[in-house]
């Protein structure tokens, strides 16, 4: 946490920067990971959504009615609702992983502007 009643000298403006870095050093492996995440999750929620519409489509009938292509949708959807849930929820973490990302960027950018204009 940064001291924010503390007089603004350029090593207090310096620590913040190297804590700022090694913080965006540690999101970027994160977001290496959340993204790896999410593009599996992706994958298998598509996969399984093909497969049982598919399926649907392959049988003809479901439940003694005649499968249409938005019935063969419906079904899909309704199968595949933890695999569907699993990407959104790795999407968002991934998503949230690229907010604070940018945001440690953008408190870099005003430090190195401090920097650049502080005087003693």
């Amino acid at each position: 946490m940064s001291d924010y009643s503390a007089p603004l000298t350029y090593s207090n403006i310096e620590n913040s920067v190297l804590r700022a870095v090694e913080r965006m050093e540690e999101l970027t492996k994160v977001f290496a990971g959340t993204a790896d995440e999410y593009g599996k999750a992706e994958a298998a929620f598509k996969s399984a959504y093909a497969k049982s519409r598919l399926n649907a489509r392959v049988g003809g009938v479901y439940e003694g009615i005649k499968v249409t292509s938005d019935m063969a949708e419906d079904v899909a959807t309704v199968s595949t609702e933890v695999e569907r849930f699993a990407m959104e929820a790795a999407k968002a973490k991934n998503d949230s992983t690229r907010q604070a990302l940018m945001s440690v960027r953008s408190r870099l950018e005003v430090l190195r502007s401090l920097m650049a204009s502080y005087r003693d």
